[in-house]
């Protein structure tokens, strides 16, 4: 019973560090895109 519960209270931290993970990944895929675009304008 002790470890379900410590899980369930576990469980969203994990969800929101894949999300402040993904959302990192996104950000740093974004500027490697925009990066040579930017330089060639520039």
């Amino acid at each position: 019973m002790q470890a379900e519960t410590s899980w369930h209270f576990q469980r969203p931290r994990l969800i929101k560090q894949v999300n402040i993970v993904r959302s990192l990944s996104f950000v740093f895929g974004l500027c490697l895109h925009i990066y040579p675009f930017s330089n060639c304008l520039f």
